[in-house]
């Protein structure tokens, strides 16, 4: 009864603080402004199946759709478990045989990959869970499986590396000669140094020693097009130093296609939904934290690499006490908090993608893991809480914050641009979708009275009607109400108080003024209509700048990816589309200078 009328208290706080009259804010957006492409959202990926034991079965559908249907995660790790021990073993872990040059097919124990395949990518994939990778993670920490290799890296360091790079190639070649999957990127470590410790006492030199070693495996196997997400360690500072070591190496550089950071430490700004209310949410965000951000910035442009944030620390408001409704007013505090800190990500470290804790998780494996249910509903940093007590399958504020980004985009698509407001207490982050030719805008307004917000679109024209969301209060992903522009390039709408807003604004460019994909990377592609294969040319780019290349089908989902370093000449690129079935596809062509969108007719 008392959290009740708690809630009834703060409601009437909203409303009263609502209704007074509204301010006027002043948000300008210019296309020609460009920053980073947005490669789009993810989280950890479990299938949350223990031995034969689904935890969740009676719920999984249901929570896939949410995920990646709703919310439109598109990205994520997929652990491949601990492997590497005969099948069917459920003791410690050994090592397959002892030569890290010849795999024993029967020393690995691939279930829990078999798990990631029929839970989570083969429901996930028809939504657009295109863009994940896997995680064979190396660790001499735990004796499950660290034991072996702890005692093998005493004995003899060479062999210990291979049997790291061994333990990694092992699982790409069974994603793609026994799955028929080939990912553009793999994640060897999360946390190898630091938090987890996955390399109990571990240094920057072997960390490198083991990426150098399983890149030239890579290589000897036929993945050439896989690269390296290195970094990922506990902070921003740590994965800073540890990359900064890592990518000065000419011989591993070759390998890495992104770099990844995560937002703690405790009680750091961006680790606490109060830090972020308190810090940013205020307008006055801790300039070491932005500085920290900026240097993983230019360490990223520096190397043409990516730059993703793939990991946030659960950081539930301090003092609210134990576990609350997930539709609680402290849940709106969860999605504006969250909404700031993807904003500020996305600003200060130009991150080209953004991750939260975990995707799923439930009650069940809660006290499985921690031999309590206590503390389920603080687990906020993930996308999905599913509750077996009553039934119920929940939108973290998480959840709600991503989708207010994710859910308006064409991940590899879309672009950040330029976006500034003159009040900083409302904040607005601006990027514009190639493939649906709109511009989306996401406005937070962290004052507690409406703010009327002016909008003036430079270098384009408004040709709908605007859609979108709102949350504020108890409401979450309200539509809004199409409405027509004051004039063909300039709106008003009225925000609630500390609410998130999406506008969704079809856009075309004023003639004369340079088209955000204008500046050619590319021809058109050829022949088109395609059956087996079609070609594009590479011009004359900046050496190692990175080329993307997404073909997205009429659903909006990603059905192939791969990867380029354009060289400093045009050189043509031939691409199998074999597996695709006849149909109109578009193809993004994406770099840190451009993106460019050409319609695909595959017909065989």
């Amino acid at each position: 009864m008392k959290i009740k009328n708690f809630y009834n208290m703060q409601a009437l706080v909203f409303f009263l603080t609502a209704s007074i009259a509204t301010a006027q804010v002043n948000i300008s957006v210019d296309r020609n402004i460009r920053y980073q492409v947005i490669d789009g959202f993810g989280a950890t990926t479990s299938p949350l199946v223990y031995g034969t034991n689904d935890f969740i079965a009676a719920y999984r559908d249901s929570a896939t759709k949410l995920l990646y249907r709703d919310v439109k995660l598109n990205m994520g790790n997929i652990s491949c478990g601990t492997f590497e021990s005969p099948t069917g073993s459920t003791g410690p872990s050994v090592n397959d045989n002892d030569d890290p040059f010849r795999e024993n097919p029967g020393g690995f124990n691939w279930q829990y990959v078999q798990n990631q395949k029929t839970k989570i990518i083969d429901r996930g994939s028809p939504y657009g869970f295109n863009d994940w990778f896997p995680e064979p993670k190396i660790t001499t920490r735990w004796d499950w499986p660290g034991k072996w290799l702890r005692e093998l890296k005493a004995q003899d360091y060479d062999t210990y590396v291979n049997e790291c790079a061994e333990h990694v190639v092992a699982a790409l070649k069974y994603f793609r000669d026994s799955l028929g999957i080939v990912q553009s990127y793999v994640m060897p470590f999360n946390e190898a140094l630091s938090g987890n410790r996955e390399l109990a006492g571990g240094t920057f030199h072997e960390v490198r020693d083991i990426l150098i070693a399983i890149g030239r495996r890579m290589e000897q196997e036929g993945f050439r097009n896989t690269k390296f997400l290195v970094g990922n360690e506990e902070t921003t500072t740590a994965s800073y130093n540890l990359l900064s070591f890592l990518l000065a190496d000419t011989s591993l550089i070759k390998y890495v296609g992104a770099i990844g950071y995560h937002s703690y430490p405790y009680g750091s700004q961006y680790a606490s939904i109060n830090n972020i209310l308190d810090n940013p949410g205020r307008g006055r965000p801790v300039q070491a934290e932005i500085e920290i951000r900026r240097r993983l910035y230019n360490l990223a442009r520096q190397y043409g690499v990516k730059l993703w944030m793939t990991e946030v620390s659960n950081g539930w408001i301090g003092g609210a006490g134990g576990n609350l409704p997930i539709d609680s007013i402290f849940s709106m505090l969860q999605v504006r908090a969250r909404a700031i800190h993807i904003h500020d990500e996305f600003k200060y470290a130009g991150a080209n993608a953004y991750f939260g804790m975990n995707a799923l998780w439930d009650y069940s494996s809660h006290v499985n893991h921690f031999g309590t249910g206590s503390g389920f509903y603080k687990e906020d940093g993930t996308f999905v809480l599913i509750d077996q007590r009553d039934g119920g399958i929940n939108l973290t504020g998480m959840a709600r914050a991503v989708g207010h980004y994710s859910r308006w985009i064409t991940p590899g698509g879309t672009r950040r641009i330029g976006a500034s407001s003159d009040d900083s207490l409302v904040m607005v982050t601006s990027m514009i979708d190639t493939v649906a030719n709109r511009t989306v805008l996401v406005v937070i307004n962290n004052k507690r009275s409406e703010q009327t917000v002016i909008v003036d679109l430079k270098n384009q024209v408004i040709s709908n009607r605007i859609t979108g969301e709102v949350s504020y209060g108890m409401a979450r992903w309200q539509p809004i109400a199409p409405f027509t522009a004051s004039t063909s390039s300039t709106f008003s709408y009225v925000l609630p108080g500390e609410s998130v807003a999406t506008f969704v604004i079809p856009t075309g460019t004023i003639s004369g003024v340079q088209n955000i994909s204008a500046k050619s990377a590319f021809t058109v592609i050829y022949p088109n209509p395609a059956g087996r294969y079609f070609s594009f040319d590479l011009s004359g780019k900046r050496q190692r700048e990175k080329l993307d290349v997404r073909i997205v089908d009429i659903k909006g989902s990603v059905v192939l990816h791969a990867e380029y370093t354009a060289p400093s000449d045009r050189i043509t690129r031939v691409l199998d589309i074999g597996e695709l079935p006849n149909g109109i596809y578009n193809v993004i062509f994406s770099t840190e200078s451009a993106v460019q969108t050409h319609k695909l007719v595959i017909r065989k």
